[in-house]
């Protein structure tokens, strides 16, 4: 029985050091539209991934600054309105460099606090 209860507690100590291993993260700033809608700077650094300049010819972005360990970045949310299509991107803060995120680590920014 000891063991068993032994068991437990290392199991909730164990996912709870998970769970408390997040990055601490924050969002600020957001922009939100078509290509026509969005600044200029963001829709060039969108457009740099193929994936996504076709997805946001027919969509939308979502596009949201975050700030995690004293850097700031963007995480974008490329939507097609026709097919339902996503394609998730990481871009600098000077909006000079674009890199694809998966499904996983894009999840892990929409969970920020607000600014």
């Amino acid at each position: 029985m000891k063991s068993v209860v032994c068991l437990l507690l290392l199991a909730t100590v164990c996912s709870c050091s998970i769970f408390s291993s997040k990055p601490k993260c924050k969002s600020g700033n957001h922009f939100m539209g078509n290509e026509y809608d969005l600044p200029k700077n963001v829709v060039a650094a969108i457009q740099r991934n193929e994936k996504a300049k076709a997805t946001l010819e027919n969509g939308m972005a979502l596009v949201l600054q975050i700030t995690e360990d004293g850097n700031t970045f963007y995480v974008a949310d490329v939507a097609s309105t026709e097919t339902g299509r996503h394609v998730h991107l990481k871009l600098s803060s000077d909006f000079d460099k674009t890199e694809a995120l998966d499904e996983k680590k894009f999840e892990k920014y929409t969970h920020c606090k607000e600014a």
